[in-house]
């Protein structure tokens, strides 16, 4: 079985064999990195396509059906040198990804 990812524009693009064949596609998808998280910032995520945006809120509230429990975390920025630093991302409120990082111009260029 072959799975597929739509863009907004339409356009199908074909997941790669280790993540549509896999029986574990997370784990595939994380890949060899030691992550144990995934973290998006909820700028980026108000700054994709809304058709996007309603997915995500829908496997949001799968998971929240599912009675899906996590313990609470925080999250402070650390720049290269591993100090604490200022965090751009962190002013969500009727913000947009671009202001932080220019090369979300094009996608939101999209929206």
């Amino acid at each position: 079985m072959v799975d597929y990812f739509t863009l907004p524009t339409g356009e199908k693009i074909e997941l790669p064999p280790r993540c549509s064949e896999s029986p574990d596609p997370v784990h595939h998808w994380f890949g060899l990195t030691y992550s144990a998280y995934f973290v998006m910032p909820r700028l980026a995520l108000q700054s994709m396509p809304v058709d996007w945006q309603r997915r995500f809120v829908a496997l949001m509230e799968e998971c929240d059906d599912l009675d899906l429990v996590t313990p609470e975390y925080s999250v402070l920025r650390r720049d290269a040198r591993g100090r604490y630093c200022e965090d751009p991302w962190r002013d969500y409120r009727r913000g947009r990804a671009a202001s932080c990082d220019p090369s979300w111009k094009k996608m939101e260029a999209r929206r």
